[in-house]
Formats: structure tokens, sequence, C-alpha cells
């Protein structure tokens, strides 16, 4: 058995196959690896590395933070939108109201639509940055 683990075990360094290995393995200079903990080979190589399991942890982690932040970039464009449609409504009333002329209402109307524009961009702007930032932790 313990010539079928050797075999195995360099299989595993030949291949780059992240693995932990035991307490009584014995490596020579180009497979000197230290590492945390061992594990019982009986059990078989069905485990995760721990450095394998803390980047898969921090990729969740990353993963819930873009989620959030493309949730948090799209609730800020539905409330942009939200203030246009209010702010039409306004120019409309005032304008039924003869309070502005039709002129002024697609002046306004047209400038409204600039700033909601210029304020999407830099909400898409901003999401980009921040989702640069989680992956790069």
């Amino acid at each position: 058995m313990a010539q079928e683990h050797s075999h195995d075990h360099a299989y595993l360094h030949e291949h780059n196959i992240p693995h932990l290995h035991h307490e009584a393995d014995v490596h020579d200079a180009d497979h000197n690896h230290e590492h945390a903990h061992s594990h019982d080979h009986a059990e078989g190589h069905g485990h995760v590395h721990e450095n394998t399991q803390a980047v898969l942890n921090r990729l969740s982690r990353a993963i819930g933070h873009l989620e959030s932040v493309k949730k948090m970039v799209e609730e800020a464009k539905v409330a942009l939108r939200a203030i246009r449609r209010d702010a039409m409504e306004q120019l409309k009333k005032l304008k039924k109201d003869s309070q502005i002329t039709e002129d002024d209402q697609k002046r306004a109307e047209d400038e409204l639509q600039k700033a909601t524009d210029a304020a999407s961009k830099e909400c898409d702007k901003l999401g980009t940055e921040k989702e640069k930032e989680v992956m790069s932790v």
C-alpha cells in the first residue's frame, strides 16, 4: 500500500494537482511543500486543499459583493427614472396650467433627459469601478 501511495502522490505532483500531505510524506528538494495540516490517505483524495477552499470562499464573497453592486446600480437607475417621470409630469402640469410655454416645456424636458442620462452613466461608471475593486481583492 505504501508503494501505491507513493506512485499516486508522485502523479499528483507531476500533474500539479493540489493535495494535502500526510505527516509521513517525504519529499525531495523539487517537491518540498509546506502545508499547514495533513489528512488520512485512507479517506481518499476527495478533499479540497485549504488554500483552494480559501480562494473559493473569497470568490463566493466577491460574487456576493458584485451582485450587491449590480443591484445598487440598478436601484439607483430606477430611482433616477422615477424622478424623471415625476419631473416630466410636473412640466406637463405647468404647461397645462399655462405657467410655461410649450417651448419652455420642451427645453426643460430635453435638459431633464440630458441630466438623467448623465446621472445614469455616472451610476454605471461608479458600478464598474466598484466591480473592478471587488474583483481585485
